[in-house]
């Protein structure tokens, strides 16, 4: 009778520590394989117990040595949408879930209706050996008369009696 409770308790055990398995490959709209998606996996029972992998190169992932429970399977990749699956449960007679193709789609576009493009001329250009003062773009072209705008050019300058060099020559 002894031996019989011992090799029942030992088959209880050997039962209750079965390990399961969650396998899948992580593919796009377009059937293509996404290496290194992020792939987690957590309890529902305990979700301090969680586990990450990255898909190999075929998109393809498994997480071994799993307890029986309730599990989350959550699915990410930059610019697609994040996926997740509920609710896995692993048991005595299912403890191996081969999910297949998880097909992650690609994110919404976030509300844009329009795009605004601002850009300016550079107040001074150096082209060819060529500099160029561009007189719209500065502040104090605003009310502001020819000779008033000279003294403002670079390497142009103005004496007391209105004589206008450039480079120190007339």
């Amino acid at each position: 009778m002894r031996a019989f409770l011992l090799l029942f308790l030992f088959i209880a055990i050997n039962a209750s520590a079965q390990e399961g398995t969650i396998g899948g490959t992580v593919v796009d709209e377009g059937n293509k394989p996404l290496e290194q998606a992020t792939v987690q996996l957590v309890t529902l029972e305990n979700p301090a117990f969680q586990k990450t992998v990255s898909a190999d190169g075929a998109g393809s992932f498994l997480f071994s040595a799993l307890p029986m429970g309730y599990y989350r399977l959550t699915v990410s990749f930059a610019g697609l949408q994040t996926l997740t699956l509920d609710s896995i449960y692993l048991r005595p007679e299912r403890y191996n879930f081969l999910l297949g193709d998880l097909v992650v789609k690609p994110k919404a576009a976030a509300g844009l209706n329009e795009i605004v493009i601002y850009a300016e001329k550079p107040l001074i250009q150096s082209k060819d050996g060529n500099i160029t003062f561009n007189v719209s773009e500065s502040a104090a072209s605003q009310g502001s008369n020819a000779s008033d705008l000279l003294t403002q050019v670079p390497l142009v300058s103005k004496d007391a009696d209105g004589k206008v060099t450039v480079r120190g020559k007339e």
